[in-house]
């Protein structure tokens, strides 16, 4: 397995190379919060790289925000990536959750016709089984956050067992992986 982080502004300035040093070999770099461009994405982006590590973009999808705009932003930003681009599906309390779906297969397709490629969706198995129902998320790969679990729970419509990346466990030893922050959510990939 791959041993891989994901971070966004929430981690403050990280020491790549550090990281590389404690057997990262990918991550999860946050571009976008909906169309906002995440404040420390330009120099993760630059330095994960210097240091060895593949990177993906991801973008925090808004329901109350255009779809087509988040699928340029992310496609935009994710330019010279080594890793297919996420799509981040989970609950914020400020989200419109009401066509929440239908708004996500909107930015999924926009993404699709700029790049070719279909976007990872990262999400939870309970988050999936209330808002990912429709069978069309099945073409994106799965990124599943289930954390302290032995196995990952992998939620319809991606049944199979096969996922792209799990986050499997929040670790409070940020700073020894290299983050100024304690907490740092750490991934594998099969």
């Amino acid at each position: 397995m791959k041993k891989g982080i994901d971070v966004s502004y929430w981690q403050g300035a990280i020491d790549w190379h550090k990281v590389a040093s404690r057997g990262i070999e990918w991550a999860a770099i946050r571009c976008s919060y909906g169309t906002a461009q995440d404040s420390t994405f330009t120099t993760n982006w630059q330095n994960a790289q210097a240091a060895g590590i593949k990177r993906a973009a991801y973008l925090y999808f808004k329901a109350d925000q255009s779809p087509q705009g988040q699928a340029s932003k992310l496609a935009q930003l994710s330019a010279g990536a080594e890793l297919t681009p996420v799509l981040d599906c989970e609950r914020n309390t400020s989200d419109v959750m009401t066509n929440y779906q239908t708004r996500l297969l909107e930015c999924i397709a926009g993404f699709v016709k700029i790049t070719g490629v279909f976007p990872v969706i990262y999400t939870s198995p309970s988050f999936a089984l209330t808002y990912l129902k429709a069978p069309e998320f099945s073409l994106c790969p799965l990124w599943i956050a289930h954390w302290n679990a032995a196995a990952p729970n992998i939620p319809a419509p991606w049944f199979g067992g096969d996922y792209w990346a799990w986050q499997f466990r929040v670790t409070t030893f940020g700073l020894w992986y290299g983050s100024q922050s304690k907490t740092l959510d750490l991934d594998v990939m099969p």
